[in-house]
């Protein structure tokens, strides 16, 4: 059981730009330029840490308002995964109540059949300008402009026209 003394989990919301989905929440850290996709039962744990709610209400209002029926595992799992991608504040100490479980011990647990509702948080790194500028391997330089043009841009260090 939770120690009432030990801070509920928060979400973090400075720095982040958050685009909601037909099924999924996209959250970007301008921080750390990293994108996050939260699946359907992810998010629904990320809206719902507000520092105040506990696990088992997170996972009662989960259970009402999605087709699965995750457990507390299931939620401390989704809490993990937000904490390890940025998105739950720092203060959120996980202890002797977040059972350390693998989401192929919870994939046992639930069941192959519920595993779509298990909480997942996809992230990828984000390119720095100058990587997405171009198709070029990191550190590589543009060539000139002409038939053999090293650089995919179309703007190599201010020069126009490469193929």
């Amino acid at each position: 059981m939770k120690d009432p003394a030990q801070p509920m989990p928060r979400a973090r919301r400075e720095g982040l730009l958050v685009r909601e989905l037909n099924d999924e929440v996209l959250v970007y850290d301008l921080h750390r330029h990293k994108a996050h996709c939260l699946n359907t039962t992810a998010a629904l744990v990320w809206r719902r840490c507000d520092g105040r709610t506990r696990v088992s209400e997170i996972t009662l209002a989960i259970q009402s308002a999605s087709a699965g029926s995750p457990d507390d595992d299931a939620v401390w799992f989704a809490i993990e995964q937000l904490k390890r991608a940025h998105l739950i504040e720092a203060t959120t100490v996980l202890g002797s109540g977040s059972p350390k479980l693998s989401r192929r011990e919870l994939m046992k647990k639930a069941g192959i059949a519920a595993a779509v509702a298990l909480p997942l948080v996809t992230t990828i790194v984000a390119p720095r300008v100058a990587e997405a500028a171009t198709c070029l391997p990191s550190g590589a330089v543009c060539s000139p402009p002409g038939p053999n043009a090293a650089c995919c841009s179309g703007n190599c260090n201010g020069v126009l026209g490469c193929a």
